[in-house]
Parts: C-alpha cells; structure tokens; sequence
C-alpha cells in the first residue's frame, strides 16, 4: 500500500501473498512475521479466515 509505514519486520519478510500464507498470517500475525507491530492477535476460526479471504479475493477483483 502506498503511503503506508510498514514495521522493520514486515518490509523484511518477503511474503508472497497467497491464499496460504495470508491464512497463516491470520491465524498469528507473529508467528508468520515476529517482532511486526500489528495490534491484531489473529483470527482462530478457521471458518472466520476461510470467508475473510474469500471476500478478500472478489474485493481486488
């Protein structure tokens, strides 16, 4: 995103994102990216992430 101050940590981590990793990423923010400042604790429910990256995936569309 344009304009917007990424932590040390997630400008480092080369990620492709993909259906998988973003999944990952969801499910613990720091486990997929330690030391990133993002206030988010992540999503456990499965179903929860599944329909978070469906919409995600008709909203770049």
């Amino acid at each position: 995103m344009t304009g917007f101050t990424y932590s040390p940590a997630m400008q480092k981590a080369k990620i492709k994102w993909d259906a998988k990793s973003l999944d990952a990423f969801l499910t613990k923010p720091t486990a997929l990216v330690p030391a990133n400042r993002m206030a988010f604790a992540g999503l456990p429910n499965a179903t929860d992430r599944a329909n978070l990256i469906a919409y995600l995936a008709t909203a770049t569309k």
